[in-house]
């Protein structure tokens, strides 16, 4: 009886037992399917719900929409180049031979540092011509300023002989002073004057009753022929110095003009100014010996020809550019046309792959005046500082162009619009802890912010950071489910 009593009992806990383990198994999965369901509705509908935890590490930030200014923006292809106005092929002037190279691609230079020494006998040649023309120059100049000296002093001359100042003070005034032919002209006139001038007064004191009146008519006759002749004297030497002086001044010019031609032409041949060989060198090479300097501060760039090449006038020897400032060059086709009512300084973001995550600014310099045969574009050209040199020519570029007039428009921060499976949405702030997506359909879109459409209204809510995390948040369930 005992025995059967014990073995009841014993039933009767498995029993129990396996009834209590039953309930546990059966209500743990309905309750997680519970969870679950709820999960995927809310996906479904688009509803985000996060914890506390979890909302204070997805830092999201919320503001609402409102209606701003945009302007529609398109991004065309376009290559970074040399600035025309900051790029020269360095040549060389005249033939000769590459004596010295002080230069490599990648060197920094200044202006006016000597890149390289040229040899030619044509520079040679042109400084020769320099020296003949300036002493040519200076023998018209001295030859100018003795007839300038001799007028002076022959206009003095007259003005003593026209008072009448004795032959022996006249002489001994001018004596050793420039007279040229005016000093025989002028001093043997005024002496004959001088004399019969005398006779013709003894004549007159003597009186007529002792000199025959043939005698007395003769020194009249010759102190008359005496004057005119002098005061011919006077014309002929103030015609002839001006006429020397014209020569002499039409000389002077000629020799002025031909010493800044050939220096013009030596200038020229050299690239640079002042010459720096002296006047009075007579040796061949040095006469010879031209230095290539940079025109302004920038980069080698390229360098073409080796030490002891010969080069030509048409030879570049170099390629010199400042690269601190570049250009853009893009095409402008038919569907942005707009935007060659651009004026110049309108600024331009510019982006490259070579730099990732980094936006520049580029300044509208001018757009071409035809379109291209080979491409069906215009060329628009914009200038973009380079100061830290990591842009380089050649490098691809997207340009963004504003096209058009900015209109107001509903718009969202470009960072709250995200997209899955082709749909446009954005995450409106229900709740302290709850997101609702809102399907959007956009309009013009530029880097900063996107045109809504329709979906939203002024004043919503929008995540405008973090939206990429709450989609995430969205899609976990339905992810889940999937696997």
């Amino acid at each position: 009886m005992k025995t059967r009593i014990a073995i009841a009992a014993v039933l009767l806990v498995v029993l129990c037992g396996s009834a209590v383990a039953w309930h546990l198994r059966g209500a743990n999965p309905a309750g997680a399917a519970g969870k679950d369901d709820d999960a995927e509705k809310n996906a479904a509908s688009g509803l985000v719900e996060v914890g506390d935890e979890k909302l204070a590490s997805l830092d999201l930030r919320v503001q609402p929409v409102e209606r701003h200014p945009l302007q529609e923006i398109h991004v065309v292809p376009g290559r970074i180049q040399y600035d025309d106005t900051h790029r020269v092929d360095i040549r060389a002037t005249a033939n000769g031979i590459l004596v010295k190279i002080n230069v490599l691609p990648g060197d920094r230079v200044t202006p006016g540092q000597v890149l390289a020494v040229v040899s030619s006998p044509e520079i040679g040649l042109a400084r020769t011509e320099v020296h003949h023309a300036h002493e040519n120059w200076d023998l018209t100049k001295r030859k100018l300023e003795w007839v300038e000296q001799t007028s002076k002093n022959v206009t003095a001359l007259v003005e003593q002989l026209k008072n009448r100042t004795p032959m022996n003070d006249v002489e001994k005034q001018f004596r050793g002073k420039t007279l040229g032919k005016a000093r025989e002209q002028l001093m043997s006139g005024y002496s004959r004057f001088l004399l019969a001038e005398n006779l013709a007064k003894s004549a007159d004191t003597v009186g007529r009753d002792v000199l025959p009146s043939t005698t007395l008519a003769e020194r009249l006759a010759e102190r008359r022929s005496s004057e005119a002749s002098l005061r011919a004297a006077y014309e002929q030497a103030g015609f002839d110095l001006v006429e020397q002086k014209r020569v002499a001044e039409i000389e002077a010019g000629d020799a002025l003009r031909k010493l800044h031609i050939a220096e013009a032409q030596r200038d020229a041949m050299l690239g640079y100014t002042p010459d720096n060989v002296s006047m009075n060198a007579t040796s061949g090479e040095v006469l010879s010996r031209a230095e290539v300097r940079a025109p302004f501060a920038g980069t080698i760039e390229e360098k073409n020809f080796a030490q002891s090449d010969r080069v030509r006038p048409s030879d570049t020897i170099f390629v010199l550019a400042d690269t601190t400032s570049l250009w853009v060059a893009a095409d402008i086709r038919e569907q942005d046309w707009q935007a060659l009512s651009l004026e110049p300084g309108q600024e331009l973001t510019v982006d490259t792959p070579a730099l990732p995550d980094c936006k520049l600014k580029a300044c509208l310099k001018r757009t071409g005046r035809s379109v291209s045969p080979q491409t069906n574009s215009v060329l628009l050209v914009a200038q973009i500082a380079n100061p830290n040199g990591l842009l380089r020519p050649g490098l691809f570029v997207h340009v963004s162009i504003p096209l058009g007039a900015a209109k107001e428009v509903l718009s969202a921060p470009a960072a709250a619009v995200v997209q899955h499976e082709g749909a446009k949405f954005v995450f409106v702030q229900t709740g302290p802890k709850t997101f609702r997506r809102a399907d959007v359909k956009t309009g013009k879109e530029t880097d900063q912010a996107v045109e809504i459409v329709s979906g939203l209204k002024p004043g919503d809510p929008v995540v405008v950071q973090g939206a990429m995390a709450l989609k995430a948040e969205m899609l976990v369930p339905t992810l889940a489910k999937e696997d």
